[in-house]
């Protein structure tokens, strides 16, 4: 977590939103197309689908951020909590910037019984945003 744990005024946090890492604009088409498939299949409630498409996504392009965060989503909800956090943490690893892998890993740290750990993700998260009730809540777990 080395260089995460730094302040950043709302203005960062803005223009954050605004802007896509360079590592996500060479995403391929193919994975983006698995990835919106799986949306659908989870809207259908297919989950072994949803988990086959990204899988597929990020075997395609290991720095789609997006799609481990969904993967381990999925992962976390049904109680899979190592491969959630193997999950969260290959998200953060394609996008040190994204702000719900980050909540998330404190969350399945907790579930993890990994408090250290927990604590330093949930204290980054309430840094980067200050009115997060789910962030704050993480850290008060912590």
């Amino acid at each position: 977590m080395e260089g995460l744990c730094r302040w950043q005024s709302d203005e960062d946090y803005d223009l954050r939103r605004r802007t896509v890492p360079a590592r996500q604009l060479c995403v391929p088409e193919k994975a983006v197309r698995d990835y919106d498939d799986a949306q659908k299949a989870l809207g259908r409630r297919d989950v072994a689908t949803a988990v086959k498409r990204l899988e597929h996504a990020v075997a395609l392009a290991p720095q789609f951020s997006a799609a481990w965060n969904e993967l381990g989503t999925i992962a976390y909800q049904t109680r899979k909590f190592d491969r959630a956090a193997e999950c969260f943490r290959a998200a953060l690893e394609a996008d040190p910037s994204a702000y719900e892998p980050l909540v998330n890993l404190g969350g399945v740290l907790i579930n993890l019984d990994n408090l250290d750990e927990a604590w330093k993700y949930n204290v980054y998260a309430v840094l980067v945003r200050p009115a997060d009730a789910l962030a704050n809540a993480q850290l008060g777990t912590t």
